[in-house]
């Protein structure tokens, strides 16, 4: 449960960061193609973050739902338990009853008359004192049921707690992840704003500001990262869409899950957890394969292929491609092992 809050915690805070200044969905189009693109790019850079932050968000609720469904079954257990010590407790005190008029019956009963007038199991442990005088083991039988009940209570209680911090988190996250698709509908909205005025230019123009994909790179080993690039680059073409992982179309950190798990490593889903995977490396150690994440808000990876170039899927309106390194927009490098 602290592990399903703390996720929950995580996926806000991150909501927050990415809150869009009030003025920048106004900003005036440009009328040239390098700021067109430079423009129709941050805006793709916060549209992506918000696109995993969602996938993130729905990572967080599958979690939850899981552990909703666990605390049901501990719950039903619980409940199993407490019927079974009723089903002993009762069969016991049958016993009890049998032992008392025994002990009426051979002038021991004394203050016997307290036990039998009890109706419920606190006041018949109450006074398990007075059974001393019948047997010891069947007050070590009193003393074992009483535990049992109170164990069953006590764990279909704490079950109890946890279900409704579940479903809170649930419904939490559901609105969170309704916040977040909100912002995405609107930076779509400026997306398409932006995709217009670029595709408004001359050819000439587009192209200067936007080259072709480089060609594919060769790749000959056969370890776990050349294995992976490989994988990533039989995708080359495939179009760019938001929280997909494949196999016809991808998001930047599903075409990078898809080809790890293909080349037989499963990774996780979203840029946030891919960045805890494998371990850290510095540009000197890349090796094909590695992961390459853009922006101190991991708001986008791809997959080294060596020779300063890597392959991913970039934005919405375009294609899995291979690119030179944007060297001055990494903040982190993993190779997974």
């Amino acid at each position: 449960m602290k592990r399903t809050m703390r996720g929950l915690l995580a996926a806000t805070a991150v909501m927050m960061t990415v809150s869009l200044a009030p003025g920048s969905i106004a900003d005036p189009a440009p009328n040239n193609a390098p700021d067109a693109l430079k423009q129709f790019n941050d805006l793709s850079a916060q549209a992506e973050s918000v696109g995993q932050q969602i996938n993130k968000v729905n990572e967080d609720i599958d979690a939850k739902k899981s552990d909703a469904e666990k605390a049901h079954q501990e719950r039903d257990q619980a409940k199993a338990t407490a019927e079974q010590a009723v089903k002993d407790q009762a069969a016991y005190r049958d016993q009890v009853d049998g032992i008392a008029a025994q002990a009426y019956t051979n002038g021991q009963m004394n203050s016997m008359g307290a036990l039998l007038t009890a109706k419920d199991p606190g006041a018949m442990l109450n006074q398990m004192s007075m059974l001393d005088a019948l047997a010891y083991n069947n007050k070590a039988a009193i003393n074992a049921l009483s535990g049992k009940v109170a164990a069953a209570s006590e764990a279909e209680k704490k079950v109890a707690d946890a279900d409704q911090k579940v479903e809170k988190a649930l419904k939490d996250t559901e609105e969170l992840r309704g916040k977040l698709t909100a912002q995405k509908t609107e930076l779509d909205t400026r997306k398409g704003q932006m995709k217009a005025a670029y595709d408004s230019l001359t050819k000439p123009q587009q192209t200067a500001a936007r080259p072709p994909t480089a060609p594919a790179v060769p790749i000959t080993g056969s370890d776990l990262g050349s294995r992976a690039a490989s994988v990533a680059q039989q995708q080359l073409g495939k179009s760019y869409g938001y929280g997909d992982v494949g196999p016809n179309t991808f998001d930047c950190s599903g075409l990078t899950m898809f080809s790890y798990r293909a080349a037989g490593r499963p990774i996780s889903r979203t840029t946030y957890t891919q960045v805890n995977e494998g371990v850290e490396v510095s540009k000197g150690q890349l090796q094909v394969g590695d992961l390459i994440f853009l922006g101190s808000d991991l708001h986008h990876v791809g997959m080294y292929l060596g020779g300063e170039r890597w392959v991913h899927a970039p934005t919405t309106g375009d294609v899995v491609k291979i690119a030179n390194v944007p060297w001055p927009q990494v903040s982190r490098m993993r190779h997974i092992q």
